[in-house]
């Protein structure tokens, strides 16, 4: 066998060749951004190496991409209809998205048709209504509606628009903690979770060294669906639809990342939901007592120490996560007699950010304890979770008969989305905490 370096170079093409392919088809399967990222890793040299550990390195770098983008107030999809996104944020409305629908009109929005069409191409996805592309949604201002009531639509007539300058942090505990978000998803996909490997040793002279060997499993995003409707007045979408988009937006991006929140954290896996943080097998687990226990200053630091035993390093996106009964239990809680309280005006514990969500279950039963314990989750890398959203936004659906009855319109909003923890070791739970 020629061993020479001129003799391995067939080789190493053969895997650079197969990568190179690899990265471009993830790269037209994750969208605009996706194929850039791909066409990056590529003209850099970085397609040579092990199969998975490539996959990994393009799924992070399109991750911390997309995450640059959303905060400079960017969009993949508009940027290839050659669109600023100010520029979009100033010509697009909700409201007269929902108004074209409503009325069947292409003339009532045709930026905003051209623009669900462009979303449709670029995507491969055809929407059951029209596209709302996510970036313009997370940067829609914030109100109510129907323009009769002058603390609902009524206020909303000529009002201005407000924009934040982080909209997908603002509008997720888990985004805001540090988890990678993937949108624009054109097909589900394997991302690569990597188990373990094996140490290395002492030697002597002569001895063999250790194979290190890494074991990769798949972690699979598949879409799920995530929908929510609202009822407005037929008054509200004739007389202000401009306007709408200020409640709207804020209503539906709430609900359906609200629930896909509870999706990535409580999934069981089977039937329409994605399998959730806390039901992911290999994560760490801490165990209050066969009736669960009173939650105490010593189970959050087995929380802590529950990745750290398994070899998930701490990183700086690691953090708690609680219900809002915990939050307030560990606000008045002690570290010890004369010290400050576990949960300080910081809103961190054990130096790790905390967030409050209703998302955390406060009524789960251990043994004979009832429906009073709560249940926390901590990770040491919030970035091992992965959010995937597919096609190209929230899909919006108008229906002006089933309640044309009482003189209203139900407008529904859809999204398809997945998760997948890549590292459970990462992260660690405790479902027995009791808070009296």
């Amino acid at each position: 066998m020629d061993r020479t370096l001129p003799g391995r170079l067939p080789i190493a093409a053969q895997i650079i060749d197969h990568n190179c392919q690899e990265l471009r088809m993830l790269g037209r399967i994750a969208g605009p951004t996706g194929e850039r990222v791909a066409a990056d890793l590529i003209g850099a040299g970085r397609a040579l190496g092990d199969g998975d550990a490539v996959q990994a390195q393009f799924w992070r770098e399109l991750g911390e991409r997309q995450a640059n983008e959303r905060a400079r107030g960017l969009d993949a999809v508009l940027m290839t209809a050659g669109v600023e996104q100010r520029e979009a944020e100033s010509g697009w409305s909700l409201g007269r998205l929902i108004r074209s629908l409503f009325d069947g009109g292409h003339s009532q929005a045709p930026f905003e048709r051209d623009l669900d069409a462009h979303v449709a191409r670029r995507t491969g996805s055809i929407a059951n209504g029209a596209w709302a592309p996510l970036g313009l949604l997370l940067n829609a201002g914030y109100r109510d509606f129907n323009v009769g009531t002058s603390t609902e639509a009524g206020n909303l007539v000529a009002n201005e628009r407000r924009y934040g300058p982080d909209p997908l942090r603002a509008a997720s505990n888990l985004v805001d903690l540090g988890a990678s978000v993937i949108t624009g998803l054109r097909a589900e996909l394997s991302l690569p979770e990597f188990v373990s490997t094996t140490a290395a040793s002492w030697l002597g002279e002569l001895g063999t060294a250790t194979t290190i060997t890494e074991t990769t499993r798949s972690r699979l995003l598949s879409p799920k669906r995530c929908a929510v409707k609202i009822v407005a007045s037929r008054q509200a979408i004739l007389q202000a639809p401009e306007a709408l988009d200020l409640v709207l937006a804020k209503q539906f991006i709430e609900a359906l990342f609200a629930q896909l929140e509870v999706g990535a954290l409580n999934g069981t896996g089977s039937g329409n939901e994605p399998l959730g943080v806390r039901n992911t097998t290999n994560i760490g687990s801490v165990a209050g007592g066969t009736d669960g226990a009173l939650l105490t200053y010593a189970h959050l630091c087995d929380l802590e120490k529950a990745p750290l035993a398994s070899n998930a390093p701490m990183a700086d996106r690691s953090g708690f996560l609680v219900n809002p009964n915990t939050w307030r239990y560990l606000r008045t809680l002690a570290k010890g007699s004369g010290l400050p309280f576990v949960l300080g005006d910081d809103r961190r514990v054990l130096g790790h950010r905390t967030k409050p969500t209703t998302a955390m279950p406060a009524n789960l039963t251990k043994g004979a304890s009832g429906a009073v314990c709560s249940s926390l989750t901590y990770a040491a890398d919030w970035q091992q979770l992965t959010l995937g959203i597919f096609g190209g936004g929230v899909d919006v659906t108008v229906d002006r008969f089933t309640k044309a009855d009482i003189g209203a319109v139900v407008i529904a909003a859809q999204m398809y989305c997945s998760c997948a923890a890549l590292r459970p070791a990462s992260f660690a739970t405790m479902d027995d905490a009791k808070l009296a």
